[in-house]
């Protein structure tokens, strides 16, 4: 069960330690409607990690689709493009320092 907190905007500054301890999101509300919804560190990082599992669950079953499908590609194919796409983001990063 999501544990969550409610905070109003004038009172936030001082709701921090609250939301560093918190097990859940904590609400910040204006009037009676939410403005937004903070999360500890710890928080985020779950949520960001749960998402990117989710993600990557996400394009294998794309994945196995399109190969059930016949719309796949040789793994040596697939191996060539995706060094191809490695050196050209590594080019990009490399540009922009």
């Amino acid at each position: 069960m999501l544990h969550s907190e409610t905070a109003k905007v004038s009172d936030f500054p001082a709701q921090f330690d609250s939301v560093a301890k918190s097990r859940g999101p904590t609400f910040v509300m204006r009037g009676r409607k939410t403005a937004a919804v903070v999360l500890s560190p710890k928080q985020f990082r779950a949520y960001a990690d749960a998402r990117e599992r989710m993600d990557i669950l996400r394009a294998i079953e794309e994945g196995r689709r399109e190969a059930l499908s016949g719309k796949g590609m040789p793994i040596g194919q697939l191996r060539t493009k995706l060094a191809r796409e490695l050196r050209r983001r590594a080019r990009a990063r490399t540009a922009s320092r």
